[in-house]
């Protein structure tokens, strides 16, 4: 068994996202965003913001808190609509979003050596027409387990002094990917919009 080096491992902290210091860096848009929402968690507001500093890096800092005050408020209407929260703890949406795994061959396996949870896709594995029917005949369902399997990730408890308490690593096994996967095309981009819409400033690492 191989052990990174200290240099290696003192190398690989140093490139880590840390967003404890960006919390301190952005203190006050931070501050002003809670006023707005006192309940979301300070991470999920520095994720939205740091989205909307990203997008449109010349706007300046007013722009910003006000695109992340849009942005959201569209999202926490959204997880209402959808009823996120209350699938979250229920025992039957729980059931389906562990088939839903099974269906698209991912699970969540354990943290990195920062503490980010890390989820495992075995891409070239897909029934492809299976997923293409489950996606097709309801759309919206399949959109709400991906969102849970999400918010899991998003919420999974940490380790304690964790720089990177948002990001999450996704590991994807293309190993046998087909021309069949480009059925999915539109399916995979309907999820990944959402994603950026509802999630955004959580992919640590692909």
């Amino acid at each position: 068994k191989l052990h990174p080096s200290p240099c290696t491992t003192r190398t690989k902290l140093m490139t880590i996202l840390n967003r404890l210091i960006l919390l301190k860096e952005n203190a006050s848009p931070i501050q002003q965003l809670r006023h707005e929402f006192p309940v979301s968690p300070p991470h999920e507001l520095l994720g939205f913001l740091r989205a909307c500093q990203l997008e449109t890096p010349l706007d300046t800092n007013e722009q910003h808190i006000k695109n992340t005050v849009t942005r959201l408020r569209k999202t926490h209407k959204w997880r209402a609509e959808i009823g996120l929260e209350e699938a979250m703890n229920d025992d039957h949406w729980v059931k389906n979003e562990n088939q839903h795994r099974s269906l698209l061959q991912y699970d969540i396996v354990g943290n990195d050596v920062h503490g980010r949870p890390i989820l495992v896709e075995l891409v070239g594995r897909w029934n492809v027409e299976r997923i293409l029917a489950n996606s097709t005949n309801d759309p919206a369902a399949f959109t709400k387990l991906h969102a849970m399997t999400i918010e899991r990730l998003t919420t999974m408890e940490r380790s304690k002094g964790c720089l990177d308490p948002r990001g999450q690593v996704v590991i994807m096994d293309c190993l046998g990917l087909s021309r069949a996967h480009f059925s999915l095309v539109s399916t995979l981009q309907s999820i990944s919009q959402v994603d950026a819409d509802h999630f955004p400033d959580t992919l640590a690492e692909l």
